[in-house]
């Protein structure tokens, strides 16, 4: 959506005066949050509202986190496109204290956890994929994240290539942020990537083939266990596989 000329001069201060407006209808915060994102996305033409943005974060968040654990699956994906851009933008991370990182993403694997609707989960896991936190935060709430991995993993989220993507593109970036505690993890989360290296889709299978490379030394380290939690994937895969030949 390109941003018009009026959207250009929204402020913070519009936006937020929008979103916690009790009165404010649900349009009217699809649209806020519209514009809030297009705003984000312009952060090389529009550095001042990326800096009112961190100067503001934890009021920011508090919004927006009511918002992705809201009932609307329509509002919920557009605090989340505007979480997603805020958690990976380095300016706006370094604003945020200890105690508000680790509840966003507490709140973030709630949302996914609690979800039925493919597009929210989809969006729940590309926002735990592509933030920034710094690697303590993210190690302190590991098991809630592998949580909300296991249940994107479970039918009928499984079945929707969007989810399954965003998933093993999540089990890549902890594996590049975290990789001690996801190899002490590994019995957790690998047999669901496994079972990806027969997935129909290319770019699935290219994935599932990457994140396994990395976490190769977990293999090492404890085959038993890993082997024993694979076992039941290996023929179907293998079948898989051959019908791909």
């Amino acid at each position: 959506m390109l941003v018009t000329k009026a959207n250009e001069e929204m402020k913070l201060t519009d936006i937020l005066s929008v979103l916690r407006s009790p009165d404010c209808t649900t349009k009217a915060r699809l649209e806020t949050y519209t514009t809030f994102s297009d705003k984000l996305k312009m952060e090389t033409n529009d550095m001042a509202f990326v800096q009112d943005v961190a100067k503001s974060s934890r009021q920011v968040i508090s919004l927006i986190q009511s918002d992705i654990l809201g009932s609307s699956s329509e509002l919920t994906e557009n605090a989340l496109q505007v979480l997603g851009l805020c958690l990976q933008n380095q300016t706006i991370i370094n604003s945020m204290g200890l105690k508000d990182s680790n509840e966003v993403i507490r709140n973030l694997c709630q949302c996914a956890l609690e979800t039925e609707d493919k597009g929210v989960c989809t969006r729940a896991l590309w926002c735990l994929a592509n933030q920034v936190l710094q690697p303590d935060v993210i190690c302190n709430q590991i098991n809630p994240i592998l949580d909300a991995l296991e249940h994107s993993f479970s039918k009928p989220l499984s079945q929707s290539v969007l989810v399954e993507h965003e998933a093993v593109n999540l089990v890549v970036r902890l594996l590049q942020q975290v990789p001690k505690k996801m190899n002490e993890k590994a019995i957790n989360w690998s047999h669901h990537v496994y079972s990806l290296l027969g997935h129909g889709a290319i770019r699935i299978r290219e994935k599932a083939l990457q994140a396994l490379s990395i976490a190769l030394p977990a293999f090492l380290v404890n085959p038993n266990g890993l082997v024993a939690s694979m076992v039941a994937d290996v023929k179907t895969v293998s079948i898989i596989i051959y019908c791909l030949l």
